[in-house]
């Protein structure tokens, strides 16, 4: 009888100190200008790619500054009562601005829905079984620092008078302006006030499309733009003692970007020139996932 009381307060005791352990799933942002440096699916050149509505194509130009500002920055299993993990969400945290072209590296903390751990003794909840995610979507502005050329240093360009250049800045030649400026003189652009909504996946195709951004998610229908261009991922969940680190590589390269036409009286360096991100500018974006693996520090208690 001693010997069964000892046996199990010996077993009592190491359940008392034994405590579950959880893995740790931690996530970053990094937005880059870089080209993609996996295969994917290859856009036309710049030359391809044109407007024909604002006369001739006078140059093209890069952004010295190119700044995203992120409201939404979600990935999806297809809808959204299904598994999603939310890494910007304005409505319930601050969003997120950074550069593309400083390589910036940002930490966020996730919102996870549907099957999901909530890992008490350890980094981020994490789901219960293997999710793959088929979508993401993107609500985003871009503030851009734009150096024209030489010739629009006493010219003022009427296009970006804007609710008294709220949206826009001319200083002579450099011209400091968000993505609706840039959007509102090509017609079907028009409909993204002041950002832009995104949802690459679940498609075959790139279009225009008036609905609720993911079916089944509470807010108003919406225009976004459709693209195909996204490879779906595997997120596993982390083993015990284990921490896994998940990069979102969002990539905009922006080299050329900008387009200037010479307008209505088709004379280049006048008033009425027209300065536009280049036809189908989205698909210049891409996203790449990178897990890494590491252990947790042992809990001793």
């Amino acid at each position: 009888m001693k010997q069964t009381l000892i046996f199990l307060l010996i077993v009592l005791l190491f359940a008392g100190c034994k405590k579950e352990k959880y893995g740790n799933l931690k996530q970053q942002i990094k937005l880059t200008t870089a080209q993609q440096n996996r295969s994917g699916k290859s856009m036309k050149s710049t030359q391809e790619l044109r407007y024909t509505q604002f006369g001739d194509f006078i140059t093209s130009i890069t952004p010295s500054s190119f700044i995203g500002e992120f409201d939404w920055f979600a990935y999806y299993y297809m809808n959204a009562n299904e598994d999603y993990m939310t890494l910007i969400d304005l409505t319930h945290n601050e969003g997120l601005t950074a550069d593309f072209s400083n390589n910036a590296t940002i930490p966020v903390i996730p919102m996870l829905g549907g099957s999901v751990y909530e890992n008490a003794d350890g980094e981020g909840e994490y789901f219960k079984h293997d999710v793959t995610f088929k979508k993401l979507v993107i609500q985003m502005n871009l503030k851009q620092v734009i150096e024209l050329p030489s010739e629009y240093s006493d010219v003022h360009l009427i296009q970006f008078d804007i609710d008294g250049g709220s949206f826009a800045q001319q200083n002579g030649n450099i011209l400091t302006t968000e993505i609706y400026p840039l959007n509102q003189a090509v017609e079907e652009l028009k409909v993204f006030y002041p950002s832009i909504w995104m949802v690459f996946g679940g498609t075959d195709s790139t279009y225009i499309d008036s609905c609720q951004i993911i079916e089944g998610l509470n807010m108003f229908p919406t225009y976004q733009i459709k693209s195909n261009k996204f490879t779906e991922w595997t997120l596993t969940p982390p083993l015990p003692e284990q921490t896994k680190t998940i990069v979102s590589t969002l990539g905009f390269n922006n080299d050329n970007i900008i387009h200037i036409y010479a307008g209505a009286d088709n004379i280049p360096y006048t008033s009425d020139d027209v300065i536009v991100l280049e036809p189908n500018f989205w698909e210049r974006i891409y996203s790449e996932v990178e897990i890494t693996l590491g252990t947790t520090s042992p809990n001793t208690n």
